[in-house]
């Protein structure tokens, strides 16, 4: 196998811990429309990207129109903007495993189903858009998560080969989108996903502080990759 060149990161969740905000931005999205969301429905729309896909969700608990489940959404996308202001944390390890990379000469970039406003909003939070080489949103795709192009995007802005880079996910979507872009891909653990669900990815970690530099020699130089590395 080719060394390690890159490791392509997903943001929300996986970098940043965004997704309590994400669950509460569906909730008072719900409140909104006079409905009662159901405990799992964040977990549901987790790493969904694309309205056809969430309306989808949406009308599967409720009887309603396309129309209403738009306006649903579009009413969790304010809340969320909102909630984005009380800066949400790096996810532990994040900074430390960057930091890893760089003193390493591994490259980096991002690939997130979020919207660019978004994107830059979260990472200038914590002046992380300098460190990546290149930065993928919603608004430079046509397809979105599970969608290969996630992955396949970056990789070829990057000028390599899929068997040259990694994917750190943390979502059953993101998984499948890099898995599909021939991307080995490593999941890293969530409170909202079952670990079971990402058992497509070639690995499974704990979290970001559990990828050093011992776990990244072996990435590319066994056949199968390690899994929940100590």
């Amino acid at each position: 196998m080719s060394p390690l060149q890159a490791i392509i990161f997903d943001l929300d969740g996986t970098l940043v811990d965004t997704e309590p905000l994400a669950n509460q931005a569906w909730e008072l999205a719900c409140q909104d429309s006079q409905l009662l969301c159901p405990a799992d429905l964040p977990t549901r729309l987790y790493g969904v990207g694309g309205h056809s896909a969430m309306i989808d969700i949406l009308r599967s608990e409720w009887p309603i129109s396309n129309k209403q489940a738009i306006e649903i959404i579009n009413r969790a996308g304010e809340h969320y903007t909102l909630l984005l202001d009380t800066k949400p944390p790096l996810t532990t390890g994040a900074l430390a495993l960057l930091d890893l990379l760089e003193s390493l000469g591994i490259r980096k970039a991002l690939s997130s189903s979020s919207t660019r406003q978004w994107v830059h909003k979260v990472l200038d939070f914590h002046a992380l858009s300098p460190r990546f080489e290149y930065i993928i949103t919603a608004d430079d795709l046509q397809n979105l998560k599970p969608h290969p192009d996630a992955y396949a995007t970056p990789v070829k802005l990057l000028g390599l080969s899929p068997d040259d880079c990694v994917a750190i996910e943390d979502s059953p979507t993101g998984v499948t989108s890099a898995k599909l872009a021939g991307l080995s891909t490593i999941a890293v653990s969530s409170p909202f996903v079952h670990q079971e669900a990402m058992r497509h990815a070639d690995c499974y970690v704990d979290g970001l502080h559990k990828i050093n530099r011992q776990f990244l020699d072996t990435l590319h130089r066994q056949p199968s990759h390690p899994s929940n590395p100590s």
